[in-house]
């Protein structure tokens, strides 16, 4: 018996291809078009044309082949029902295809659908200056192919923020290449001046040295405005005590407790009384006894009467 086991030899494995030989094909996928009203169909085909010369889609027969690929949701729809089922995409070109498709989805009043683009395009805040310049240039060029360069300029300059357009303003520019040289030799000097680190610092605590210098400043100002504003006041009643000088004084001068109708009472009966002094009696002749020396109301010779009379009621 023999108990040797018999091993077998592996076989020599077949020897790969070469990497060389192997082809790895990279295909660059335009953007899908869907029709929708935010799409442009112009732009979807001009970028179309482009990727389809990147792929090595020489033919119209290649080209109708691969665009069913990129069509979605309503334009998908049309495609199918209009030109696939009906056989135009066997024997048309891309130039018919892009013709039928713009009829479709294309304004009809391009022209004004393209400028209402242009004139509302803005640049915004903290976009980039290339990122806006060349899509406004874009929206002039699909406005109006002729467009000369000034009109360009002008259009651009536009939408531009304030603060780029005080400053190129201030330069010239005859060309929208030396519209554009100018305005990132701004953007640059902006970038410049705030990368300066040590002087951003020193301005900041420059800033914060002098801001309380400046509120107590302001308080001096206040306090001194009010202690204007007070002697202003004074003075204006100043001014204006002479008129009711007699009044006033009375009316400080009477006792505590009595109002101002009293205070003037007091002062009419003064009056009297010194009026009553200075006139001569002498001369007076009392019309109630006939006596001279003496006023009616002073008159003696009445309240025995009174008397008389006031007992003989009572009686």
């Amino acid at each position: 018996m023999n108990n040797k086991l018999n091993f077998e030899h592996p076989k020599p494995i077949a020897p790969v291809n070469s990497v060389q030989n192997v082809r790895i094909s990279n295909v660059i996928n335009p953007r899908v078009f869907s029709g929708n009203q935010s799409e442009c169909v112009e732009e979807w085909l001009e970028r179309f044309v482009t990727i389809a010369k990147a792929n090595g889609w020489d033919s119209d027969a290649e080209v109708m082949k691969h665009i069913a690929a990129y069509l979605d949701s309503t334009a998908l729809y049309w495609y199918n029902d209009c030109v696939k089922n009906s056989g135009i995409d066997k024997n048309t070109t891309f130039d018919d295809f892009a013709a039928l498709i713009k009829s479709v989805f294309a304004p009809l009043n391009s022209n004004a659908v393209n400028y209402d683009k242009l004139m509302k395009r803005q640049m915004q805040i903290g976009e980039n200056l290339e990122k806006y310049f060349f899509d406004k240039l874009r929206l002039c060029n699909l406005y109006d192919e002729k467009m000369n360069e000034l009109n360009k300029i002008n259009v651009i300059m536009r939408g531009l923020t304030p603060s780029l357009v005080e400053r190129v303003y201030l330069m010239e520019q005859k060309t929208t290449e030396e519209l554009l040289k100018n305005l990132r030799l701004i953007n640059e000097g902006v970038t410049f001046a705030n990368s300066r680190e040590d002087w951003n610092q020193s301005a900041k605590l420059q800033i914060a040295a002098i801001a309380p210098q400046e509120s107590e400043h302001r308080r001096f100002d206040n306090r001194n405005n009010y202690q204007q504003q007070r002697n202003f006041n004074r003075e204006s009643r100043r001014d204006y005590q002479p008129r009711n000088q007699y009044n006033s004084n009375q009316f400080r001068n009477s006792s505590r407790g009595r109002g101002r109708f009293q205070s003037n009472q007091s002062y009419r009966s003064k009056s009297r009384e010194d009026s009553r002094r200075q006139i001569d009696k002498k001369n007076l002749k009392c019309f109630n006894c006939g006596s001279f020396g003496h006023f009616a109301r002073e008159c003696y010779s009445r309240q025995p009467q009174k008397q008389v009379r006031f007992s003989e009621n009572m009686s």
